[in-house]
């Protein structure tokens, strides 16, 4: 419905400049991302991440200074430790997406049925 709503010509054609009428659309996809290119991602897929909901930074331990003085050639060590490791946060907060896939052969996943979520979720 959405997008048969922007198609009505109050919202297409302009006149002197702009449209009759303007939305403020709301949506979870967003309008601006950053690209970056990597060796690593092969040929035909694109990698999407959504960097404040993808992974999440966990320490296991606090930072650890100890301290500890050879007497015999008069020498201070001194040591730093911090335990960390890093968990996925939202399983879809990044798509890998393959071109070379056939879209009626490979489904999306059970865990993004967009129907449940937006039917859930708050959009501001």
């Amino acid at each position: 419905m959405a997008i048969d709503l922007l198609d009505m010509d109050e919202f297409k054609l302009k006149s002197t400049g702009t449209t009759e009428a303007r939305l403020n659309l709301k949506t979870p996809v967003p309008k601006n991302m950053d690209v970056f290119v990597h060796g690593n991602i092969p040929a035909n897929q694109l990698l999407l991440v959504d960097p404040s909901a993808a992974m999440v930074k966990l320490n296991s331990a606090p930072l650890m200074v100890e301290s500890d003085k050879i007497i015999s050639n008069q020498t201070l060590e001194t040591y730093a430790t911090l335990t960390t490791g890093f968990g996925t946060l939202f399983r879809d907060a990044r798509l890998l997406l393959d071109r070379s896939l056939d879209i009626s052969a490979a489904a999306f996943p059970t865990f993004m049925d967009v129907d449940t979520w937006e039917a859930s979720s708050v959009i501001d």
